[in-house]
């Protein structure tokens, strides 16, 4: 049976992968000594804007972490962007919101 979570983030990846060279991004990989608590999944730079993107399960839709929400509200603040995703049109819509509109703080 496939990790529907796994499955989302190489859906993404591709995603994020067809937009080059518009778009930039490097996928963090959780745990390890150089990772850091509340990190999202990808960081992601698209016209301009730094944009966290944090893949959650599809089905089971978790909240954020604590230390995922703080980072998140600390990336708004400086004025970045944040997308949580269920499915690859989460990420689709937020990217071309923010193509067209800027980000949307909320």
């Amino acid at each position: 049976m496939p990790n529907e979570r796994e499955t989302l983030k190489r859906q993404i990846d591709q995603y994020l992968k067809s937009l080059a060279p518009d778009v930039w991004f490097r996928k963090n990989w959780g745990g390890g000594m150089y990772g850091h608590s509340g990190d999202s999944d990808w960081v992601v730079c698209a016209r301009g804007w730094f944009v966290f993107i944090e893949a959650k399960h599809p089905v089971k839709k978790p909240k954020l972490e604590a230390d995922q929400k703080f980072t998140q509200e600390n990336v708004r603040r400086a004025g970045g962007f944040t997308i949580e995703a269920t499915d690859v049109s989460d990420v689709v819509i937020g990217l071309s919101r923010l193509r067209s509109e800027g980000p949307a703080h909320g």
